[in-house]
């Protein structure tokens, strides 16, 4: 008897001492995870870098309909984390990430992860970017010579071809006797003299695209009449949203018919570590920029 009411209180002292079950808003329990955050972290940085290391970049792109961040030129591969305390853990202020980290790559390069409850997918629960030391970017370095001045004329050539395609940034004046929402173009005469212009700036695979918003739709930007070009009445002005800085060009290479560029984005000396992928295709008549930037 005796040691059936041992085990009895036994039972009652287990009982009494165990955690009280916790419920959601909607009454259900809420179970334990038996994976921690750290571990979770851990296994998604990881996903991560086997994805550049196994050469899948583009399948999970195509997966998840997201653009993945380039390889900075200077490396071939990532180092795995072996455990979460490789990681170097950042403030979360300024953005509304709930956990930032960072993996140190080698003395110039790391590769910060913003990540979010309940850490379940890298593609669906993180962003990340590649970052450099900016302090190793020599500002304007010769080397990179050539590069910097194919790369400024053609940024300083891509804002004004965009607004024209857009119409916007055109003068106009009379309204077509045929076309009530169309104006007569002041500068522009044709739609072969816009097309010249976006042409020295950008590819004709880019440029497919734009040319059927601009002339080619239904209702399209341009219309041209009688030998005089018209357009509709645009309030939109676009200009580019990233300050790249061709003083802080990191790395290039030429690959193919195509000149690829990592470089820093900043005004003046006041530079941000992430870096940025330009392309740049050979057109047969020069370089041409793949998309606008």
């Amino acid at each position: 008897m005796k040691k059936i009411i041992l085990i009895i209180l036994t039972a009652f002292l287990i009982a009494g001492c165990s955690k009280p079950k916790e419920y959601d808003a909607f009454g259900q329990e809420i179970t334990p995870d038996p994976i921690s955050d750290e571990e979770k972290i851990v296994a998604m940085i990881n996903e991560c870098i086997n994805t550049y290391n196994d050469d899948k970049v583009i399948e999970v792109q195509e997966q998840y309909s997201t653009t993945l961040p380039a390889l900075p030129l200077e490396l071939t591969a990532l180092p795995n984390v072996e455990n979460y305390s490789q990681l170097i853990k950042e403030e979360t202020i300024g953005t509304n990430a709930d956990h930032v980290m960072t993996l140190l790559i080698n003395d110039k390069y790391s590769l910060q992860f913003q990540l979010y409850e309940p850490l379940n997918s890298v593609w669906l629960d993180s962003k990340f970017n590649f970052m450099v030391a900016t302090e190793q970017i020599i500002k304007d370095d010769p080397t990179f010579n050539k590069e910097k001045n194919i790369l400024d004329e053609l940024l300083a050539k891509q804002e004004k071809a965009i607004n024209l395609l857009y119409g916007s940034g055109i003068t106009l004046g009379n309204q077509d006797p045929q076309n009530e929402n169309y104006y007569e173009v002041q500068e522009y005469h044709s739609i072969d003299k816009i097309k010249a212009i976006a042409e020295e700036t950008f590819t004709n695979k880019y440029l497919k695209t734009l040319y059927d918003i601009a002339f080619y739709q239904d209702n399209p930007i341009y219309i041209e009449e009688n030998g005089k070009l018209y357009a509709t009445e645009s309030t939109t002005s676009i200009s580019t949203g990233i300050p790249y800085n061709t003083s802080y060009i990191i790395a290039v290479s030429y690959d193919e018919d195509q000149l690829l560029i990592d470089l820093a984005a900043g005004y003046g000396d006041d530079i941000m570590p992430q870096i940025y992928r330009i392309t740049l295709a050979d057109e047969g008549n020069g370089y041409r920029l793949t998309n606008s930037y």
